[in-house]
C-alpha cells in the first residue's frame, strides 16, 4: 500500500491532467482516470478513520468538478460551436442572478 501523502499526489496530478487537458480526444479518458483516483483515495481515507474532513471536501468538490467537466464536453458533441446564447434566454439569466442577491456590474 502507497503512503497517504503518495495517494493525495497520484489523485490530485490525474485530476489537474484531466482539467487542462486541451485534446479533447483524451479528455474522457483522463476523466475516468482521475475519478477511479479519488474514489481509490477516499476508500483509503475512510479506512484510515482519521479526521480527513478537509480532504475528504477536497475530493467531493473534484468529483463534481469532473462531472461537470463530463456534462460540458457532452454538451459540446451535441451543440455546434457556433452556438451563441439567444437573446430570450437573457432574462432567465438575469432574474436568477437577481434571486441569489447578485447584482449586475454595469
Amino acid at each position: 500500500m502507497q503512503p497517504l501523502n503518495a495517494d493525495i499526489s497520484s489523485w490530485r496530478n490525474c485530476y489537474t491532467a484531466a482539467l487542462f487537458q486541451d485534446d479533447a480526444t483524451m479528455l474522457p479518458t483522463l476523466i475516468a482516470r482521475a475519478e477511479s483516483e479519488i474514489v481509490a483515495r477516499a476508500r483509503s481515507l475512510f479506512e484510515a478513520r482519521a479526521d480527513n474532513a478537509p480532504e475528504l471536501r477536497a475530493l467531493n468538490n473534484a468529483l463534481h468538478m469532473l462531472g461537470v467537466l463530463k456534462r460540458c464536453i457532452g454538451s459540446q458533441k451535441q451543440t455546434p460551436a457556433s452556438a451563441e446564447l439567444q437573446p430570450s434566454q437573457l432574462p432567465v439569466l438575469a432574474s436568477r442572478d437577481q434571486s441569489l442577491g447578485c447584482q449586475p456590474s454595469m
